[in-house]
Formats: C-alpha cells, structure tokens, sequence
C-alpha cells in the first residue's frame, strides 16, 4: 500500500510540469498583434459609430482580440452592461496608450 502511495504522489508531483502554461498568464498577455495605425483606425471607428448610436462589433471584435485580456473584458463588460458613456470612456482610453506592442 505504501509504494502505491509512494507512485501516487510521484505522479502528482510531476504533473505541473506536464500541464500547459496557466490560463491567468494567457490572459495577461495581448490575443492578436496588431500595427499602431491599425489599432487607432479601430478604435476611432469604434468611437465613431457610437456617435451615431451603432456598434461596430467587427472593430470591436478586431481590438478586443489585440488587448490584454483585462481590457477587453472591461470594454465588452460596459457594452454588455449598455453603459455606453463608459464603453466611450474605455476607448478614448485605450487611444491615449499608444502602441502596446515593442
């Protein structure tokens, strides 16, 4: 009994090693790269079709897949919330950052 015990924790003390990378650390990283001008074209389309009381999902979409995870999840958490003036907010925000990428 106690050699199977003695494998038995063997194998769990190996585990973390074979797992893939944690998903916290996933999120904190940028999804899909995108170029600085593509990146403002994005969000001044954005900000423009909320003007006009629109959404541009595809914009949308194409940014939230560029910013870390927290990011997004804010912008996608206020328009889901039709908190427009935050979402607005959100975005004038993300424009004033300049390019994320090195």
């Amino acid at each position: 009994m106690s050699e199977l015990l003695a494998a038995l924790q063997a194998e769990l003390a190996a585990l973390p090693a074979q797992l893939p990378a944690p998903l916290g650390s996933m999120e904190e990283s940028s999804g899909v790269g995108i170029s600085a001008s593509e990146r403002i074209a994005l969000i001044e389309q954005a900000r423009a079709a909320r003007q006009r009381g629109e959404l541009d999902e595809a914009a949308l979409q194409r940014l939230s897949a560029a910013q870390p995870a927290q990011q997004a999840r804010a912008l996608e958490d206020a328009i889901n919330d039709f908190d427009f003036e935050r979402a607005d907010a959100l975005l004038a925000e993300l424009l004033g950052q300049g390019d994320p990428q090195p």
